[in-house]
Parts: structure tokens; C-alpha cells; sequence
């Protein structure tokens, strides 16, 4: 996906990688705005023409990606400056992962989202109560099961 499908790609462990962490920031952003959603919406309809026009010139994964990565930059620094977005910013981001073959919906089952939700619920008492010791170690077993965990300024979420 990160090259022209008429050009050879070059498989490496480095290309893989980036892969992963791009696929993880674009996660991240759809979990954040679903956790926390509000009215603000960014351009979806320019982003979708963009990415639309790489697809329809001869399959050009690579630009339509890019176009994808550039616009879940610019939402997440919404999100880093307090701005809530609507929930149809996430769904644009999924629908057009998945046309690229990329599924960024859930990879934890309900019974792991509602463990990982108490924890966090536990984690935040703990904070509130000043027992930093206990709000780590649940930071770090989390963590050692998968799942990352973000502080935002009034809340904190989890991301697999």
C-alpha cells in the first residue's frame, strides 16, 4: 500500500513497522473520537474527492494513503487541542481504511473492553486518591496484556 502497484515493493522489516504504526495512530484517533465524541467535524468531503482522485488515477494506493495519514495528523491535533470531533470523522477514517483492505474496527472482544474499562475505572480512583504505586502497576499490566493506555487532560482510554 505504500507504493504503486506497478513499481516493486520493497518487503523490510523497517516498512512493516511503519505499517503497523501508521494502522495504530489511525486506530488511536478512531477510539478517541468514539470514546469522547462531539459536534466538530473535519472536511470529510474534500478528504474523500482526495482520495478518491488517487484511487480512480490508476489504483495509486500510495497517495490515497498518505491522504489518509495527513487528514488523521490533523484530527488528532484537533483532539490534542480539546476539540471533540463527530463520530462520522471515525466512521470516514474506517470506511476509507477498509476500501485500502485495512480493518481498523475493534480487535478486542466485549469481555476484554469491559475488563480493560474496570481497570481503567480502578486506575482513575487510585489517581484520584493520590495512590500512584497501584495506578501504575495497573498501567503496566494492562499494558503487559496488550493494551495501551492514553491520559488525556479529565480522562484516560485504551487502545489495542
Amino acid at each position: 500500500m505504500s507504493s504503486h502497484y506497478r513499481t516493486e515493493t520493497d518487503f523490510s522489516i523497517k516498512g512493516l513497522e511503519k505499517a503497523e504504526s501508521e494502522v495504530k495512530s489511525a486506530r488511536k484517533v478512531t477510539q478517541r473520537i468514539r470514546k469522547n465524541p462531539g459536534e466538530n467535524k473535519l472536511d470529510t468531503v474534500a478528504l474523500t474527492k482526495e482520495f478518491e482522485k488517487f484511487m480512480d488515477d490508476d489504483v495509486n494506493t500510495a497517495k490515497a494513503k498518505q491522504t489518509l495519514m495527513d487528514f488523521i495528523s490533523k484530527a488528532n491535533s484537533e483532539l490534542e487541542n480539546g476539540i471533540r470531533l463527530d463520530e462520522q470523522v471515525a466512521e470516514k477514517i474506517e470506511k476509507l481504511f477498509q476500501i485500502l483492505g485495512v480493518n481498523l474496527g475493534s480487535r478486542v472482544s466485549d469481555a476484554e473492553a469491559e475488563m480493560a474499562d474496570t481497570l481503567l475505572e480502578l486506575r482513575a480512583d487510585s489517581r484520584r486518591e493520590a495512590d500512584y504505586e497501584t495506578a501504575d502497576m495497573i498501567r503496566e499490566r494492562l499494558q503487559d496484556i496488550g493494551f495501551e493506555v492514553e491520559d488525556l487532560e479529565n480522562q484516560s482510554f485504551w487502545v489495542r
